[in-house]
């Protein structure tokens, strides 16, 4: 099982130093740039054995807000165990069913089959208030391969149980 079971590519997805700097938690060398995260304390670097050992909790700082689910341990390792979405808002990490999906991209048109699939991977809530079609016009028709690639719009691809879902923002 991946490191970040939550997150599969936080290298390439998530906020990261520009150069690597001593881990705040242990002083190994970090990659994770801790500054975005919320709490009480305040860190500006963390490795990831430190952020997946979750060290982040004895803090008090959080690196996601998940939606609630009953499962406490899953909760909490989306909390203080995975790296930071890399989303413009504040946005919370969903729900389904009582389960969390795995975040896997900042998604592109080639993420989906047709319109038809990406309209399938979003909530009845969303459809109701998004302009979907202009959403999939917005989107680049090449896979993003990185967190710097993403647009003003961004869709976050997440799977769970092999199906899509998205949530989207703007900058």
């Amino acid at each position: 099982m991946s490191q970040f079971p939550y997150f599969a590519d936080p290298y390439h997805f998530s906020y990261l130093l520009d150069e690597t700097q001593p881990c705040d938690c242990c002083g190994a060398e970090a990659v994770f740039d801790a500054s975005l995260f919320s709490g009480i304390a305040e860190i500006d670097a963390i490795c990831a054995d430190c952020l997946a050992a979750g060290k982040l909790k004895a803090l008090d700082i959080e690196t996601n807000e998940p939606q609630f689910s009953d499962n406490i341990t899953a909760r909490d390792t989306i909390r203080y165990c995975t790296p930071k979405l890399p989303s413009w808002q504040g946005i919370f990490w969903p729900c389904i069913d009582g389960e969390y999906p795995r975040f896997e991209r900042i998604a592109s048109q080639a993420d989906f089959d047709d319109i038809d699939d990406f309209k399938c991977s979003f909530s009845a809530a969303t459809l109701a208030v998004t302009d979907i079609n202009h959403l999939w016009q917005w989107m680049s028709d090449t896979p993003i391969d990185s967190i710097a690639e993403g647009g003003d719009i961004s869709v976050y691809l997440f799977s769970l149980n092999g199906r899509k879902h998205c949530l989207w923002d703007a900058n």
